[in-house]
């Protein structure tokens, strides 16, 4: 199936989900995407550019951005010619080693959602999950109801509160 020009939704981005359905794509992807590509001096060309696969969520089957056009439309965000600075994460990378060897920093987590309800349904669960809680690597620390990651695995596959992709984590949970 071809696509002109005319049909597409947006002059900067360009996806297609598993079904062969054009998806819109949001501008903080776009950056995300922008910065793990191009963080250097030079701004990238005035041509599209395919998204890799490990950027992008698994909803997703192909995704194109012409970061330049993005640019020049969102010229308010960018201070000069250089893409964003990338932000640092400084969250831990949780691991079943990590947790033997951070204990209390563990224990912690656990407390500061045990007490609460899940950020997803506000209802008390009985029993509450986070992929930082299995043998996935993973710097998302987030709980939730095993409801609402059994709900979270069939849509966007990313955490409802930091948006990191947990696609490998729900694969194994499921």
């Amino acid at each position: 199936m071809a696509i002109r020009a005319a049909q597409l939704e947006s002059p900067i981005a360009f996806a297609l989900d598993r079904h062969g359905l054009q998806q819109p794509v949001a501008n903080g992807m776009v950056v995300e995407w922008l910065v793990a590509m191009f963080n250097g001096p030079d701004p990238p060309e005035d041509k599209w550019y395919r998204i890799p696969a490990t950027l992008t969520h698994s909803d997703l089957e192909v995704v194109y951005v012409n970061f330049a056009a993005f640019m020049e439309t969102h010229r308010h965000i960018f201070r000069g010619p250089r893409p964003p600075a990338a932000s640092t994460d400084e969250r831990p990378l949780i691991t079943p080693r990590w947790r033997e060897l951070h204990p209390d920093d563990w224990q912690r987590l656990w407390d500061q959602q045990a007490r609460n309800e899940c950020p997803v349904c506000h209802e008390k669960p009985d029993i509450w999950d986070g992929p930082m809680n299995s043998d996935v690597p993973t710097r998302c620390n987030h709980w939730a109801c095993l409801g609402c990651w059994a709900e979270i695995s069939q849509r966007d596959r990313r955490c409802p509160i930091c948006r990191d992709d947990l696609t490998v984590w729900l694969r194994r949970h499921a």
